[in-house]
């Protein structure tokens, strides 16, 4: 909940549109994550909703930090390829 005590709608919305285009393979594995100010105008969205998107992004799995900081869409091992 955010401090007025609404859910956080537009992190939710970012987060999920993210996951969305990484499972579809709009957004490449392995290719560094778009700046977050990029992502925030692209968006429409503060700096710290993107970061909060991309925490849970993270958490989940669908984005892997790197030693430098930038981090990189993870590849999906989709289910096609593991069934016959």
């Amino acid at each position: 909940m955010s401090e007025l005590g609404r859910p956080p709608v537009k992190k939710l919305m970012v987060a999920h549109s993210l996951r969305d285009r990484i499972v579809s393979g709009e957004l490449a594995p392995g290719v560094r994550v778009p700046t977050r100010r990029k992502l925030a105008t692209f968006y429409d969205a503060t700096l710290n909703t993107v970061q909060n998107a991309l925490a849970s992004l993270e958490r989940d799995g669908f984005i892997i930090p790197k030693a430098n900081g930038e981090p990189l869409w993870r590849p999906i091992l989709r289910i096609s390829a593991i069934l016959p």
